[in-house]
């Protein structure tokens, strides 16, 4: 009797654990918010290592803005400074949140603010890129 019952439970259980995903799609979550794995942490490490990912951006992008103060560049260039300021404005209070939440082991909210500030750097690099401004690579 207790294995038909274990029989009939596996196959709902992984059903329920598929519908996570649909379910977080259907009301607007961000893919992964549910199902989040506790064997992928965003520990002091990532968030040191995406620290210093910034740290290197915000600094190429000094470097740039100088040249362009200088009227070393073209006149376009401070429309692109304005363009990646507004990246690094937008990190700097998800960085904070980002913090709090390692340091209380929030894993899910820590997962969804470190994946949005991964897509701003993308997006941050992508700027970079398209206007000849050089970023050196940091591992992470």
């Amino acid at each position: 009797m207790k294995m038909r019952k274990l029989i009939l439970i596996v196959p709902v259980l992984l059903l329920l654990g598929g519908c996570a995903g649909i379910a977080e799609t259907a009301i607007g979550l961000p893919s992964g918010v549910l199902t989040t794995s506790v064997q992928n942490p965003v520990t002091r490490e990532h968030l040191y290592r995406l620290e210093n990912g910034l740290i290197v951006g915000v600094t190429a992008l000094q470097t740039y803005k100088n040249q362009c103060e200088n009227r070393n560049l073209e006149a376009s260039c401070i429309q692109v400074v304005a363009v990646m300021q507004a990246y690094v404005k937008r990190a700097r209070p998800l960085l904070r949140q980002l913090r709090t939440f390692v340091r209380k082991n929030d894993q899910v909210n820590a997962r969804v603010v470190f994946t949005t500030i991964q897509s701003l750097i993308t997006e941050f690099r992508g700027v970079a890129a398209a206007n000849g401004i050089p970023l050196p690579a940091v591992g992470g």
